[in-house]
């Protein structure tokens, strides 16, 4: 009995191990990159159309959904009042929702910031700059705090546009301000950040010698702080139409890639230090909003401006040279194994290989999607979620 008890309590915890890699909890997966290691899912899917397993309306906005085990965020604002909505990811029963007032900003209206799941918690932010805590299991409010009041950070046209990193093990940050602001994800106590204006893009955090750092974009520079001081280390200028650069940067070791829309194009830089040094530059790849995806050194990503005929291309690392370069418009994206999951703006989804070589198409569906579908779709165990401004959210099952 005792022997039977300890294998089912090691399958448990197994299968439990398992469950937490497949989760995708907070702002850009495990990770941290867009990457998925998920392979449970059939990539020829959606040559039949896409099968939608069910579908809700939960109001305007732009932000991911993430996932922990049978629950799934999603947040969306209607008539200024936001609404973060926990569902169930198969069936997509409401467990609980959370409101909260927020006024929508002049232009592109709607929600812009994904909630994440942290310690048995939940935090979603707003594009007024409120942060706020929640009980995972009920939604009901821990804590919340007004950054524009707080700090005195400066609200951008845009709205407030940068979306929570965890930090260690009880740690947020945001890109606000001149140096972002770190707060104590237990209380919401403000750990350092100043005023400024708000800037828009999310953080690149990473360790260098036993240090933690964070990568952020500033109106005219990108720069790299320090997560215990918030002092700048090292800062490269790079001014940008609006001062909108929004792709996170991407930390290569020592090297950080950039990229931004409205035709300024990308660079990789080598540091060192408080030293920079530009490798390269050029227009090949012009993110407006997704961070890109490196693979065996190459680097994957959409070229051009939302609302445009823009191409997804695949660029080398070390030289920054294009290999190739297929127009199938604006979108967001994400890498699930060896395959590309793509939402275009106008609703169509595309899975398509990560070749290094030339683009290879394996199968795609236009969905009842229509308007703005500039967030990331997201692929958890085999199920698809995508979304557009409108407030359709969608489930496409492509589970084996």
């Amino acid at each position: 009995m005792k022997t039977k008890i300890l294998i089912l309590l090691v399958l448990s915890l197994l299968n439990l191990n398992a469950a937490d890699k497949a989760d995708w909890a907070t702002w850009a997966g495990p990770t941290a990159d867009f990457k998925s290691t998920e392979t449970k899912w059939k990539p020829k899917g959606l040559a039949k159309g896409a099968k939608i397993l069910w579908r809700k309306n939960v109001g305007q906005g732009y932000s991911q959904a993430q996932i922990k085990g049978d629950r799934l965020l999603i947040q969306g604002n209607k008539n200024n009042t936001n609404t973060v909505y926990c569902l169930n990811p198969v069936s997509g029963k409401v467990l609980w929702t959370y409101k909260y007032p927020c006024k929508n900003p002049k232009q592109f209206s709607g929600s812009a910031l994904s909630p994440v799941f942290f310690n048995g918690k939940v935090y979603v932010a707003g594009r007024d700059s409120q942060v706020i805590c929640l009980n995972e299991k009920t939604g009901k409010e821990i804590w919340k705090k007004q950054l524009s009041k707080d700090l005195k950070v400066k609200i951008g046209m845009f709205g407030f546009v940068c979306n929570l990193k965890t930090i260690g093990k009880d740690k947020l940050l945001l890109n606000t301000g001149n140096t972002g602001v770190l707060l104590d994800a237990k209380s919401g106590k403000i750990i350092w950040g100043g005023a400024g204006k708000t800037f828009y893009g999310t953080a690149t955090t990473y360790t260098r010698g036993g240090k933690d750092y964070y990568v952020k974009w500033g109106a005219n520079k990108v720069h790299a702080m320090s997560v215990k001081t918030g002092k700048e280390v090292w800062s490269y200028p790079w001014k940008t139409q609006h001062d909108l650069n929004s792709a996170e940067p991407l930390v290569i070791g020592t090297k950080v890639f950039i990229s931004s829309g409205y035709n300024h194009g990308c660079a990789l830089l080598e540091t060192k230090g408080n030293k920079v040094k530009l490798l390269w530059e050029n227009k090949n790849m012009r993110s407006h909003f997704a961070m890109p995806v490196l693979v065996d050194g190459f680097l994957y990503g959409v070229d051009g401006q939302a609302n445009s005929n823009a191409s997804f291309v695949c660029l080398d690392l070390k030289t920054g040279k294009k290999v190739w370069s297929q127009k199938i418009g604006f979108g967001g994206f994400m890498l699930a194994g060896d395959h590309f999951v793509f939402c275009g703006e106008k609703g169509k989804l595309i899975i398509f290989e990560r070749n290094s070589k030339k683009y290879v198409e394996i199968s795609s569906a236009q969905t009842a999607l229509k308007k703005q579908c500039w967030g990331t779709p997201l692929l958890c165990r085999g199920l698809l979620y995508a979304r557009d401004n409108d407030g359709a959210f969608i489930c496409v099952d492509l589970r084996k």
